[in-house]
């Protein structure tokens, strides 16, 4: 994930490939999963930054972003209702 990050930070547009948005999801739903906030993170990270990307070519590369999107909101989802039951 490190070079992704220094590839797309390089692009004056970044743009995203099957194999990111493939280990995005992966890193989305481990953080479904796990109590570890370094994986919110990572993929708060990303999030931010394929926001500036135009929308992907390809209807495969769109699906993953789609998905993408859907699997970080159900670890935004989880994670905020951990914190609301230690509350």
């Amino acid at each position: 994930m490190v070079q992704d990050r220094a590839r797309l930070e390089r692009q004056q547009v970044p743009s995203v490939d099957d194999d990111l948005l493939s280990r995005l999801n992966v890193i989305a739903i481990e953080a479904s999963r796990s109590r570890d906030l370094r994986f919110i993170d990572a993929l708060n990270y990303y999030y931010e930054l394929l926001s500036n990307v135009t929308t992907p070519e390809s209807e495969d590369t769109r699906l993953l972003f789609v998905s993408f999107l859907d699997f970080y909101a159900q670890a935004l989802d989880t994670l905020s209702k951990e914190i609301a039951a230690c509350a």
